[in-house]
């Protein structure tokens, strides 16, 4: 806590508030984020699943598997990409470490 140039120092009362303060403050913004990330969730959810009309419980249930499925390939594939792309990165970092330390 800062007085903000003020030759003081907080009392009891003052510094219970400030806490009180702040705890609520991060009450309010944990549970904001909380919301936040299950609407995102949800809107996820919906997108990726649209509502099917007339099919049955079986073909529902083996189309969520393979959507599923497809989305976990389509996860690692993004993945191995990015590690390809910082392994090219960390190999030109590499390469330009050796360099410099030739040069010397």
């Amino acid at each position: 806590m800062d007085t903000l140039g003020q030759d003081r120092g907080f009392t009891k009362d003052e510094r219970r508030f400030i806490l009180n303060t702040i705890a609520k403050f991060r009450d309010i913004w944990e549970a904001e984020q909380r919301d936040n990330l299950t609407r995102d969730r949800d809107d996820r959810l919906t997108y990726a699943r649209p509502e099917r009309d007339g099919e049955g419980e079986a073909e529902a249930a083996e189309d969520d598997d393979q959507d599923n499925a497809d989305c976990i390939a389509d996860i690692e594939r993004q993945i191995e990409e990015h590690m390809l792309q910082i392994q090219d990165e960390i190999e030109e970092e590499r390469k330009d470490f050796v360099m410099k330390e030739l040069r010397l």
